[in-house]
């Protein structure tokens, strides 16, 4: 037998649902740690490039609890976003020399701001669609950080393929 909510219950799904955009992004914003400072490197630190969190580097081989995991995971994803930046616009650059005959750089300088805007777009509705079907959960902010770093990393590729093969 199906369960209806009554009509106030009801009236608070779109609150909810707001809510549970606003705590996604809360958490990506706070998962986003702050690269290592002097005061916080002073203390010993097992990676290769400590982050802080707190004001105390955190080891991102072994995170300790699931605070330290969303900061070592936005780390990530940062970095990620910046290699994505960089292969971009290293890309959009070789579209300003001129290209080999028939080759119309122009066009495709064009068409790759286009479909770079097209992909965040893209990302952003899928991610979204990830966090719906993961509710209200308490893993929806790894389920977004994981959803925007697959997207990355096939974008990554993608930019990396169009350099090598563009003449």
């Amino acid at each position: 037998m199906a369960r209806f909510l009554p009509p106030s219950r009801f009236a608070l799904m779109p609150t909810l649902r707001l809510h549970a955009m606003l705590s996604t992004v809360i958490l990506l914003i706070s998962a986003e740690a702050m690269p290592a400072t002097p005061a916080c490197t002073a203390t010993e630190a097992t990676t290769s490039a400590p982050i802080c969190l707190d004001g105390e580097p955190v080891d991102c081989e072994r995170p300790m609890g699931r605070i330290e995991q969303l900061a070592c995971t936005g780390q990530i994803r940062a970095d990620l976003e910046r290699e994505l930046e960089a292969h971009y616009e290293r890309l959009l650059r070789s579209f300003d020399q001129p290209g080999g005959e028939g080759v119309d750089h122009a066009a495709a300088k064009i068409a790759l701001v286009a479909s770079q805007e097209g992909w965040r777009r893209y990302v952003e509705a899928d991610c979204v669609l990830d966090t719906a079907l993961f509710g209200l959960g308490n893993g929806h902010a790894a389920a977004q950080l994981d959803c925007r770093m697959d997207h990355l990393r096939a974008r990554i590729l993608r930019l990396r393929a169009l350099s090598e093969d563009a003449p």
